[in-house]
């Protein structure tokens, strides 16, 4: 296995397991809109009752940084994607939170964390 799958399987087995699949742990792999709607999708299916965690926003960044060191230029489309999902989450959040969670990443952090490489 790649350091990356390590790396992703360290933080969060499902989202290390669902890129490997879709990447056949290539880590050179530029990821596209339609391989992050692969990824995220048993995080999506949960995102209406449950939170974002810190390990997910980390492996979340850790993929897109991965891609953007592949191919900063073809990576658009993959953050245009996950910004996406993260506005969606944003607006499911009021619907289950509720008050203050420890390890909960709220989505405009993961936001900012997009942006700036690092969601702590």
């Amino acid at each position: 296995m790649s350091q990356l799958f390590d790396g992703l399987a360290a933080l969060d087995r499902d989202i290390a397991n669902r890129w490997k699949i879709r990447t056949h742990d290539n880590v050179r792999h530029v990821l596209t809109a339609a391989d992050i709607d692969f990824i995220f999708a048993n995080i999506n299916k949960s995102a209406r009752t449950a939170d974002i965690t810190e390990n997910e926003g980390s492996a979340i960044i850790m993929l897109l940084n991965a891609s953007m060191a592949a191919n900063a230029a073809k990576s658009g489309a993959a953050l245009n994607r996950i910004v996406h999902y993260v506005d969606m989450w944003q607006d499911w959040r009021p619907l289950h939170l509720g008050g203050c969670y420890s390890g909960i990443l709220p989505p405009a952090k993961l936001l900012d964390a997009l942006q700036h490489g690092s969601p702590k």
